[in-house]
């Protein structure tokens, strides 16, 4: 029982470590660097 508990404990320090709010802010800068990268492979195939 006692790894359960660790286990546990892991998670909920990981939940309280990562905040939604960080996340969404994580997740904005995520897709700005798809979006710069889908644009350059553009230009790649382009020129």
């Amino acid at each position: 029982m006692q790894p359960m508990q660790k286990e546990s404990k892991l998670q909920t320090t990981g939940r309280a470590y990562f905040p939604p709010s960080s996340w969404r802010m994580v997740a904005s800068g995520a897709f700005t660097l798809i979006e710069l990268l889908v644009v350059i492979a553009i230009i790649g195939i382009l020129a």
